[in-house]
C-alpha cells in the first residue's frame, strides 16, 4: 500500500467490469520506489510459491508469468463468470494466485468443490450446453470477506468472477498467474468467458 500511495504508479488500464490493470513488472521512474517494486514482486512470488506448496502443489515446475495489480472502485468491479486462460489443456496445469491488500469481498468461486463437469462446460463450443448446466450461474458461486495479507489460489480452469467492490475505499488485489516451465506463459489477457461477452 506504500507503493500504491506514493503516486508512482502510472499507466493503469481500464477492463472489462470497470476495474483498472496495472503490470506490476513496469520500471518506475523514482529508484527509490522501483526498488521497492522489484523487493515485493520478489516476495510476493516466493509467498506465493510457498502457498502453492503448501496446498501439495510443485512450484518447482512452476513459472510465474504475469504479476498484475487490479483496483476497483465503489460499486465497480464485477466480472462475468470466467476462466484465465482459454486452452483447458494449459489451465487445468496452471494456477491463479490472488492477494488482496485491503478490507474487501473474495472474487466469487464454486459453491461445490472440483467437478471435471463443470470445469469441461467452461470450454464447450455450444452455449446452449452452458446456458443450461446449473453449475455455471451464479448463485452457484460464493464470496466471503477477506482482509489484507488473505489469498486465494485457484487453477486455471477453475471458473469464477469478481465481484463488485462494497466498500468506498478503492479494492486493491494482486493477481498472479503460475503455469508449466515447459509451455510458452499463457496471455492472461485472453481469457474463458462460458456465456460470452458484449465485445
Amino acid at each position: 500500500m506504500e507503493l500504491i500511495d506514493c503516486g508512482e504508479l502510472r499507466g493503469w488500464e481500464e477492463k472489462r467490469g470497470k476495474f483498472y490493470q496495472l503490470d506490476a513488472h513496469a520500471q518506475l521512474d523514482c529508484s527509490h520506489m522501483d526498488q521497492l517494486r522489484v523487493s515485493l514482486c520478489s516476495g510476493t512470488e516466493a509467498f506465493f510459491r510457498q502457498s502453492l506448496r503448501n496446498h501439495g502443489i510443485d512450484p518447482s515446475q512452476l513459472q510465474m508469468g504475469d504479476l498484475k495489480l487490479m483496483g476497483s472502485d465503489l460499486g465497480d468491479g464485477l466480472q462475468e463468470i470466467h476462466c484465465d486462460m482459454t486452452d483447458p489443456d494449459l489451465a487445468a496445469k496452471s494456477h491463479t494466485c490472488l492477494l488482496y491488500l485491503t478490507h474487501t469481498l473474495s472474487t466469487a468461486v464454486p459453491i461445490a468443490p472440483h467437478s471435471d463437469e463443470r470445469h469441461a462446460a467452461c470450454y464447450v463450443a455450444d452455449a446452449a450446453t452452458v446456458r443450461n448446466s446449473k453449475l455455471l450461474q451464479r448463485k452457484c458461486f460464493s464470496s466471503c470477506t477477506v482482509s489484507p495479507g488473505d489469498h486465494l489460489l485457484l487453477r486455471g480452469d477453475c471458473p469464477h468472477f469478481g465481484v463488485a467492490n462494497p466498500n468506498v475505499a478503492r479494492r486493491y488485489v494482486l493477481f498472479a498467474c503460475f503455469s508449466p516451465k515447459k509451455r510458452p506463459k499463457p496471455d492472461t489477457e485472453e481469457q474463458r468467458y462460458p456465456h460470452g461477452v458484449d465485445n
